[in-house]
């Protein structure tokens, strides 16, 4: 088959490489889309924590059934699927309990040692496959994934009927966290970026009101709009270490900051005080539980959160790494990339 593998940083080749073949409790799926997930920008540009090459990354993904394992009962060739991406060493006490995403030995798909959608075919365990609802086009079940990482972040945190909340970050995952944030019932949800396309796209996710920070003073907008104290919740999903002073500036005492992005760089918080002085809650939040994705799956299928205006881009398989320069460079008005396959 031909996948698009990671080989280097900076560098994706063109490869002809071996079909995989289910395992008696795996099914094999056709990749019919897949997303360019800002992680793998990250694993790209040589700064992630654990995507190295050699690889076929891609974990964003929908597609057909082909082949399944004998001891496979759920699902038969030419059903529609998506995949949570992630599998558990099944053992250890976070498996044991509620939280098997925690696991330390968990394996991600896309990286070294489970081929991921950048490539024509994938297996994955039957537990962790789901069905597409017939409502539900290829391209929306590419971007269950990130929406189940919004959804996630939102169920970590308090937000509730009437919460102020702010997103730094208007990617994806951002865009996704205030789409989830809506149908919790904020009431202020502030959308902060750089960049007015993204923000522009943040009004239809959920936003309330958008702020440039380069155009507008952040603290100044939500002192006057919001409350002099600040919001109550703010989410991190930008991924530059400023950030977290940024959201200490204006989320009120007792209040939370939630950080979803990865950083680059160290992060060095130049206002500790503000969290202990303040008694504030500082979480972070990893990927999801299977009950946030099949949540992200009924969302998009009872028509709860519009997910088409997030693709801006759509390319074949063999231009993923165009997909990836347009991410990493901002060349183009980019939100969501998606590869299609035949």
């Amino acid at each position: 088959m031909k996948a698009a593998v990671f080989t280097a940083p900076f560098r994706i080749e063109l490869q002809d490489v071996p079909e995989p073949k289910p395992e008696p409790h795996e099914v094999k799926i056709k990749v019919k889309a897949a997303g360019v997930c800002g992680s793998e920008v990250h694993a790209y540009n040589g700064t992630h924590p654990f995507r190295h090459p050699p690889a076929i990354m891609g974990h964003e993904l929908s597609g057909e059934v082909v082949e399944v394992g004998s001891l496979v009962r759920r699902f038969q060739a030419g059903d529609r699927v998506v995949v949570e991406p992630q599998k558990t060493c099944g053992v250890c006490l976070y498996c044991q309990g509620t939280d098997y995403y925690l696991c330390r030995q968990k394996v991600v798909l896309g990286t070294t040692t489970w081929n991921g959608a950048f490539g024509e075919y994938i297996t994955a365990p039957e537990r962790i496959v789901y069905p597409l609802p017939d409502n539900m086009s290829y391209e929306e079940g590419a971007l269950v994934e990130p929406l189940a990482v919004g959804l996630h972040a939102v169920r970590q945190s308090s937000v509730k009927l009437g919460s102020s909340v702010l997103i730094i970050g208007s990617g994806t995952i951002g865009l996704a966290t205030m789409a989830c944030a809506k149908a919790q019932g904020a009431g202020h949800i502030i959308a902060a970026d750089v960049i007015d396309f993204n923000l522009e796209a943040a009004k239809k996710m959920g936003a309330t009101r958008v702020v440039n920070a380069k155009k507008e003073k952040l603290g100044e907008v939500i002192k006057r709009e919001v409350h002099a104290e600040g919001v109550e919740i703010g989410f991190d999903a930008a991924g530059y270490p400023a950030v977290v002073d940024d959201l200490l500036s204006v989320t009120r005492r007792k209040g939370e900051i939630i950080l979803i992005a990865l950083f680059e760089e160290a992060v060095v918080i130049k206002n500790s005080f503000g969290i202990i002085g303040g008694e504030m809650k500082l979480k972070g939040v990893q990927m999801y539980h299977r009950n946030d994705f099949q949540a992200a799956i009924d969302m998009i299928s009872l028509g709860r959160v519009d997910v088409k205006p997030l693709v801006t881009q759509r390319l074949p398989m063999e231009e993923a790494q165009k997909g990836l320069e347009i991410l990493y460079r901002k060349s183009e008005d980019v939100l969501k990339v998606l590869l299609m396959y035949p």
